[in-house]
This record gives C-alpha cells, sequence and structure tokens, in this order.
C-alpha cells in the first residue's frame, strides 16, 4: 500500500494509558504508561499512508493534565504534516446509544475546512430498559456464573435502581454505615436503572463492580452488546470474557458512524440528503428497539464507486441500493440544505425588538441543563424561554404546506416534531418555566410584545 492510496485512515490506539482504571498505579499518574508509545505508530502509519483525513478515537483521559502533552504532541505532529486537526468529547447516548460513553475524537483533514462534529440527534437520550425490553425472559440467555456476586451479594437487592455502595454510606442516612462516603470505586455495587442509560459498560467483570442487572446480577454478553448497540448479527468471541473485552474496548457502532458518515459528507463523498436507514432510525426518539436493530441487521453497503474485498481474494460488489434521497428534485435538495437550523432572519428581527425593549438574553442554549432541548432565546432571569418555529417543519396550522412528493414520509416526520416540540413544552413548564413559541410567519413586534408581556407577569408575581 502506497502513500496516498488511502482516503481515510481511522483506529484507535490502545487506551490503557490514558483511561481512568489503574490511576492510582504511579506510572499512569505520572504518564509513563508504555502503551502510550502507541501514538506514534499512528503517526507513522498517518505518515506512510498519507489519507485525505484520518480519525483516532481514545478516551477522555488523553486530554488530562497528566497526559495532555501526548495529546498536544500528537496534534502538533498532525499539523506539521498537513492536516487541520479538530477534537471533541462526545457522549454515545447524544447519538441514540442507551449508555453515557464519553470519547474523545481527534479528526485531521488536508486541503479541506476543518471538520465540525455532528450535534446530539435525540432529545431525551436512550434507557437501559429500552435496551433491553426484548431480552428481560430470554431465559436461554442466561449465563453459568451471572449470579455470582460474592460476599456482598445480600447487599445489591437493598440498593435501588441506579445506586450504588453509597446507598450504605452516612450521608445518604444509613444508620449503620457499611462504607466510608466516597471511599470506593464509583461502580462498587453500581445498578442500572432500567429508565435511564446506562454508565460506560467496562471490558473486564469485576465481582463487585457494576454496572449489575437491576435484576441484581452480573449482565449477560447479549445485554452488554444491547448496551453498546452492536447489529444481533455481529459474531462475538464464543468466550463470555473475551466477549465481553471485544465489547467493552469497543466504539459503539452508532456513534462511530454518525462522526464517519458526517466526515464523509464533509469531504464531499456523501450526500447529505442520502443518510443509510440505520442512522435515519437512530436519530428517532420514537422508534422501538427493534426497529433499530433491524435497521443494522443490513450491514452498510459499500460506498459508491469502492469495491470490498472478499476473504477468499475476489471483489464483493454492493448489490443493495442505497436509500434514496428524500428531496424530490436537485432544486429541492439546495433549499433544503440551505434551510439554516439557527439564527434565521425571524430570529434576528425579533432579538432586534427584544433589544430595543431593553431586554437581555441568551441565544440558542438549552434553559435545563441535562435537557437536549435548545431554545432560540432564554431569559434566564424570568425564566422564559423562546422558541422560533418554521412553519413546515413545525406543523403550522395556517401556513404549513403539505408536500406532494414522499407525503407520507413528511407528514410522519412533521408529526414527530409536533410531538417533541409539545413534550419539551411539557418538561420545561413543569421545571418552572414560561414557554413562548413564535411561528416565523409573526411579526417581530407583536411576539416581542408577548415575550415582554411574560417576561413582566413573571417578574411581578416574584415581587409579590
Amino acid at each position: 500500500m502506497k502513500a496516498g492510496q488511502v482516503r481515510y485512515l481511522i483506529g484507535g490506539p490502545p487506551c490503557t494509558a490514558f483511561s481512568h482504571a489503574g490511576f492510582w498505579l504511579d506510572r499512569k499518574r505520572e504518564g509513563d504508561d508504555p502503551a502510550a508509545g502507541c501514538l506514534n505508530d499512528y503517526l507513522r502509519l498517518l505518515g506512510e499512508l498519507a489519507p485525505q483525513a484520518f480519525l483516532l478515537e481514545n478516551v477522555p483521559g488523553l486530554q488530562f493534565k497528566t497526559h495532555r502533552r501526548f495529546f498536544d504532541a500528537f496534534v502538533e505532529a498532525s499539523e506539521a504534516k498537513g492536516y487541520a486537526v479538530t477534537s471533541e468529547i462526545l457522549c454515545a447516548s447524544d447519538f441514540g446509544v442507551p449508555q453515557r460513553r464519553r470519547r474523545l475524537f481527534i479528526v485531521g483533514v488536508r486541503d479541506a475546512p476543518p471538520f465540525v462534529f455532528p450535534r446530539p440527534v435525540l432529545d431525551i437520550p436512550r434507557t437501559t430498559g429500552w435496551a433491553m425490553s426484548d431480552l428481560e425472559n430470554r431465559s436461554d440467555l442466561s449465563e453459568s456464573d451471572e449470579e455470582r456476586l460474592g460476599k456482598y451479594a445480600e447487599l445489591l437487592p437493598m440498593i435501588p435502581p441506579g445506586g450504588n455502595y453509597l446507598h450504605f454510606t452516612e450521608p445518604r442516612g444509613c444508620e449503620k454505615p457499611l462504607f466510608r462516603y466516597r471511599g470506593r470505586y464509583w461502580s462498587f455495587l453500581l445498578k442500572l436503572d432500567p429508565k435511564a442509560p446506562s454508565p460506560t459498560v467496562p471490558a473486564q467483570r469485576v465481582t463487585h463492580n457494576g454496572p449489575f442487572h437491576w435484576a441484581n446480577r452480573h449482565l449477560r454478553v447479549p445485554e452488554i452488546a444491547r448496551l453498546q448497540l452492536f447489529p444481533d448479527w455481529y459474531p462475538l468471541d464464543a468466550n463470555h470474557d473475551r466477549a465481553r473485552i471485544q465489547l467493552g474496548n469497543a466504539v459503539p457502532p452508532l456513534m462511530a458512524a454518525f462522526v464517519i458518515w458526517t466526515l464523509r459528507a464533509h469531504l464531499g463523498d456523501a450526500d447529505t440528503q442520502d443518510v443509510p436507514s440505520a442512522l435515519r432510525i437512530a436519530c428517532d426518539s420514537t422508534a422501538s428497539v427493534g426497529e433499530v436493530m433491524s435497521s443494522m441487521n443490513v450491514r452498510f453497503e459499500t460506498p459508491r464507486g469502492a469495491r470490498a474485498r472478499r476473504p477468499d481474494g475476489g471483489v464483493r460488489r454492493r448489490t443493495t441500493p442505497m436509500p434514496p434521497a428524500r428531496a424530490s428534485s436537485s432544486s429541492a435538495r439546495a433549499v433544503m440544505i440551505g434551510n439554516a437550523r439557527a439564527d434565521t432572519r425571524p430570529e434576528r428581527a425579533l432579538r432586534s425588538h427584544l433589544h430595543k425593549r431593553g431586554l437581555r438574553f441568551r441565544i440558542n442554549e438549552r434553559p435545563v441543563a441535562g435537557m437536549r432541548c435548545e431554545a432560540d432565546i432564554v431569559l434566564r432571569g424570568p425564566k422564559v424561554a423562546v422558541f422560533v418555529d418554521g412553519c413546515f417543519w413545525h406543523g403550522c396550522p395556517d401556513h404549513n404546506k403539505k408536500p406532494r412528493t414522499n407525503a407520507s414520509y413528511w407528514a410522519a416526520k412533521i408529526a414527530r416534531n409536533v410531538e417533541r416540540d409539545r413534550a419539551n413544552d411539557e418538561r420545561l413548564r413543569a421545571a418552572g418555566w414560561i414557554v413562548l413559541r413564535c411561528w416565523e410567519h409573526e411579526p417581530a413586534d407583536i411576539a416581542a410584545a408577548r415575550v415582554a408581556a411574560a417576561v413582566s407577569a413573571r417578574r411581578a408575581r416574584v415581587i409579590a
């Protein structure tokens, strides 16, 4: 393989040198783990292959103070080779994976603008209960050692879902504390909450460390695969210990797919309107785990113009067509791509009128921390959240023009948007916020008057 024959270099050097695991070891705290040298191997390949772009994945610990010199050296060496480098820590739960797994991605591109990472695709994260909903009564998946919890086995049933050993400490109200507060690792006796995403799933089973299933046992391999959202067809090692290592060391496929698809689109190798079905369904908050798994049961097709090598040396050609674009014509597609997601003309006009009224606010911000819902205008003092909704995308009763092409698709999509808007409104109001929605056709001065009236009413109530 010669320089220039590879377009993308994608890899993840071993993270053991930079991970939380074993951080009590002097060589890890001081950044002297020999595995850190694998970054140099990646740089060597980068120089030898000279790809158009590279993607490196690792743990956030690579940017810790003790390891920052490795990160800075890698970026500096990559930039010296002519790459524009950007990096970001992403959370898997933002991309449809029922796990709060944070990973550092470093992307470098040549002869192109710096890469911009994808934004979260779901307002509400998927839960462990959602992921395992069709595995609950599968007795055929039981493992011989799933009940072996050691001497603390009798404590686990007393811990509520989402809790850990802290349940038996004095600050949590335990009359006869069994453990010192924050005296153990956070995953000690950690139990999953079926109504929340899972924490990071480790690569090895430790007797007393979770996460444990809410049924008070170790997680089974198929359950771990679901928390990573691996396709059901993916071949795992028959040995359970090795399968756990495979899964625990892996990047969740959907998370990786979103980043790589965005990178391909950034370099013009993919049409932003020609998205694989697995990614489209991953963005649908109403999709069941069965629907998501079904969408992933079809392998990602070979990109147009590319050929994949079979194990026997032959060439496997793509036989399944890519999903069709939803735009009905090139002109319609151009309009769709040109639609701004933020800082639209109606938003700017409304902000101008609010400034004239002496109101100060933030823009494109989440009113409630942890809630994946950005309001266009946020007034934090009086707790007023303002959304400027487009007539087409949010189903305006007066100006929503139903498309003639792909009508059923757009009707379902807009209905989901409306449902999401209503759900966000309810959650914000439950958190004490006043929610105002302004249609894009509403005159800016009238919309500003409504916002000012809401602010005045809230302030008057506070004073009273």
